[in-house]
């Protein structure tokens, strides 16, 4: 993965290089550190001081004491985020979060935040000119940094210098948001859901290379082996195969939630959520119900908003948070997680991050 820019320009006073010696800020002199240390640290939590230079520059604050169960423990990672609502991407690495906020009062005020979950520092801001970032996606060499834009646009990120290397226009331009980024495992694609249609994207040049489908989506996300692209819509999960264009399978329908579902890591099977809280395991290639998660649970009644696979396969995740076995629909566990409508399970498997309303983003250790 790029290197994140340690020049001045995205720096606070006190992560400045030392002038005398020459040393490096801490936060990056400590990037050797494992994660898992940073939470034991406890909680770091990063506000908006307002006689601050920058009122829109999150700060650190002190940590807090440790949780005595750190399992269900949760880290705020950052709060104060002025706009952001949902839209947020791992690095491949899993060291750092890219935020985007949302902020429709005509000042032009979308940005891009890269956060490290490590120290919770805000290392990079990319101010994208535009009214806010409706999605993000990083791209899996970890260089580039994908912003969709409530005006049309789509803007791709430099990740080591911060600037912006190419900005080109959705279908329908600003007459449509882009809402939906997704770059393929390889790194040769960049889909996208604007104008009421998914394309496909060269995101070198921007130029369009296929339209897949003429809907409009509320999720798109690659099989790992990037053959095939899932696009949720219409109350239902359709599998597209990129090397024909043709669509090879449809899973879902009826009473389904149709706006969210995970791919596993084999790509064998899809997560897809029904009503009252239940969440169905679907055979890609069959189109067959293999579990269901939630099934007679008199807890969950309400719907299914947001799921991740974890990593290595063993476990579901749904907002707001509970955890499943894949495999069996067991119930594993249920963190305290108020008012989260967005989650992502990082790409090592060791942490889950949730986003809400309340414009916090907060970290949970994933269960082992």
């Amino acid at each position: 993965m790029a290197r994140i820019p340690t020049n001045r320009r995205w720096l606070r006073d006190q992560d400045r290089p030392n002038e005398a010696d020459g040393t490096r800020p801490d936060f990056i002199a400590r990037n050797k550190i494992v994660i898992a240390a940073a939470v034991i640290g406890g909680i770091i939590i990063l506000n908006i001081l307002n006689q601050h230079e920058d009122k829109d520059d999150p700060l650190p604050i002190s940590p807090s004491a440790p949780s005595a169960n750190p399992q269900a423990s949760s880290r705020k990672i950052a709060k104060g985020l002025f706009g952001f609502r949902s839209a947020m991407a791992w690095s491949p690495d899993s060291q750092y979060v890219a935020l985007g906020t949302y902020i429709n009062d005509g000042k032009k005020q979308g940005k891009v935040l890269v956060f490290d979950i490590r120290t919770g520092k805000n290392v990079l801001t990319y101010q994208s000119h535009t009214n806010g970032i409706k999605a993000v996606g990083w791209s899996p060499d970890g260089k580039r940094i994908a912003a969709g834009t409530v005006e049309g646009t789509v803007q791709v990120i430099d990740v080591a210098t911060g600037q912006q290397v190419l900005t080109y226009t959705g279908k329908n331009g600003a007459l449509s948001s882009v809402y939906q980024l997704a770059w393929s495992p390889d790194g040769k694609y960049l889909a996208e859901s604007s104008g009421g249609s998914v394309q496909l994207r060269d995101p070198d040049t921007g130029e369009m290379i296929s339209t897949i489908v003429d809907d409009a989506a509320d999720q798109l996300a690659w099989s790992p082996d990037g053959k095939y692209l899932g696009i949720a819509v219409s109350h239902e999960v359709q599998i597209w195969d990129i090397s024909t264009g043709q669509k090879t399978q449809t899973l879902g329908g009826d009473y389904g939630s149709g706006h969210i579902f995970a791919w596993s890591p084999d790509g064998k099977r899809i997560a897809y959520p029904r009503e009252f809280g239940v969440v169905q395991v679907w055979d890609v290639a069959t189109g067959k119900v293999r579990v269901t998660h939630g099934k007679n649970d008199p807890v969950r009644r309400g719907p299914v908003d947001k799921l991740d696979w974890s990593p290595d396969g063993k476990y579901i995740a749904s907002a707001g948070i509970e955890i499943w076995d894949a495999n069996t629909g067991d119930h594993i566990t249920t963190y305290d997680s108020s008012g989260v409508n967005r989650i992502l399970w990082s790409p090592d498997g060791k942490h889950i991050i949730g986003a809400g309303d309340d414009e916090t983003l907060e970290m949970w250790d994933a269960p082992k």
